[in-house]
């Protein structure tokens, strides 16, 4: 019996097996989708055009969509009369979304036209997030069009500054549970990318904030309270922290308490340390790092001793080194650094190291490291405290030569780090360096397109 099985089974995967060999793995396995492909990569609009009259709406919407990274604003013609006339609503989505990506407010007149001739409510949807993508200045009529479309659509409008506070109050109406969750995931979206909120707006979304159950929402408008200043905010930040079973809303909602005052928020943080979300934590840290005072480096540092997760503690001692310069700190770190056996650790205390300038030599000497994640943090940490201390004419030739020396070493990452900072007008190598020919030979052993 157990024969017939393991033969009827083997002749199951061969047949599976020659059925894949027909379909082929992917679309590319067709030779007219790996010419689409081609003409796309090859950026050759005319010949895509070929396609938009194809009789397989597949090829038409592949053409179409190619579009959309090809991104040649003479093809906006063309692609409105695939959104206007085509019978497939796929293709007609194609061509909504690549009008989108083209970012040109010609289209988005086009767009704003055939939105009352559009039938169908899926193309409508991703014609009205094309048009935010693409207007100047929104204009729509929110009552006539399908909410997730709006809500789509104002959040592409608010990133690009384009639309005004005359429809934030429309806006919370995304928030309700009536919607869907996408349509409420973009609302809350819309008001975490808002550049500023008036008292209006603020106590509406901390009662929206507060009345929250989609974890995804949650985590949004949870940071969109970053911007409120208010005692209420914060206290509603607080209790999101202290109560919300999942950890994405808490780290939001700690990483929030950044736009505010370290001595309101320092209990709040502290306990967030020892967060059972070990991301939280570390968004606790970071936020410390950000907002400490000169007054309370002692009890960070006293907290960075005691704490076991290595990019906490970095994070910690960080905070503690760049408000205090103080020596023994420092040394305190540095034992830590030469003492440890893991690279990430090793890694992360360095970073920490950076703006303390006597750490300057340990960090290059770190740059020249074996391990790859130690000699990439090492860099990044130097051409931090290099931007640290710009305006320090004393530093810049010996950060130059600690430059093109670790070039010389010939890491393609290290290269790529410490080449931004080189070729950086604000930084002032081109007036130090007068000899680049080390540049030329580093370039001489990267492998290219590899490195």
């Amino acid at each position: 019996m157990y024969k017939i099985v393991f033969t009827a089974l083997s002749a199951v995967s061969f047949l599976s097996c020659v059925q894949l060999r027909q379909q082929g793995v992917n679309k590319f396995f067709d030779p007219i989708h790996l010419r689409i492909a081609d003409f796309q990569d090859k950026r050759l609009s005319d010949s895509l055009y070929l396609y938009f009259d194809h009789s397989a709406a597949e090829y038409r919407k592949a053409a179409v969509l190619a579009f959309a990274s090809v991104r040649d604003t003479l093809a906006i013609n063309a692609l409105n009369k695939v959104m206007v006339h085509d019978s497939h609503a796929d293709v007609r989505r194609a061509a909504a979304f690549a009008l989108g990506q083209l970012g040109n407010t010609r289209a988005a007149t086009l767009i704003q036209q055939q939105l009352a001739n559009e039938k169908d409510s899926i193309v409508r949807i991703d014609m009205i997030e094309a048009y935010g993508k693409t207007t100047s200045a929104w204009k729509l009529d929110i009552t006539e069009q399908p909410a997730e479309g709006i809500a789509r659509s104002v959040y592409r409008s608010v990133i690009r500054h384009k639309i005004d506070s005359s429809y934030y109050d429309a806006a919370f109406s995304f928030l309700t549970n009536k919607n869907s969750a996408d349509t409420r995931l973009y609302g809350a979206h819309f008001f975490a990318r808002l550049p500023r909120v008036s008292r209006i707006i603020e106590q509406k979304l901390i009662q929206a904030e507060a009345a929250c159950t989609d974890s995804d929402s949650c985590m949004a408008l949870a940071l969109a309270l970053r911007k409120c200043k208010s005692d209420s905010a914060l206290a509603n930040l607080e209790k999101t922290i202290l109560t919300s079973t999942d950890g994405r809303v808490r780290t939001n909602a700690i990483r929030s308490l950044q736009g505010y005052p370290f001595q309101k928020t320092k209990s709040i943080l502290i306990t967030a340390l020892k967060d059972a979300d070990i991301n939280a934590g570390i968004a606790a840290s970071e936020v410390i790092n950000e907002v400490i005072s000169a007054k309370d480096w002692i009890e960070i540092a006293t907290l960075a001793r005691h704490t076991n997760n290595y990019r906490i503690q970095a994070n910690l001692y960080q905070a503690a080194l760049s408000v205090s310069s103080n020596e023994d700190l420092a040394t305190e770190i540095t034992d830590k650094i030469n003492n440890t056996t893991n690279p990430y650790q090793k890694s992360a205390l360095i970073t920490s190291l950076h703006p303390y300038v006597p750490a300057a030599a340990l960090i290059f000497k770190n740059v020249l490291s074996n391990t790859p994640v130690v000699r990439t943090s090492a860099a990044s940490a130097l051409v931090g405290m290099n931007y640290l201390n710009k305006n320090n004419n004393d530093l810049i030739s010996v950060f130059a030569r600690y430059y093109e020396e670790a070039i010389r070493a010939g890491d393609a990452a290290v290269i790529g780090i410490i080449a931004a900072a080189l070729a950086d007008s604000t930084l002032g190598y081109k007036a130090i360096i007068t000899d680049f020919n080390f540049l030329k030979e580093a370039r001489k052993k990267l492998s290219l397109p590899k490195d």
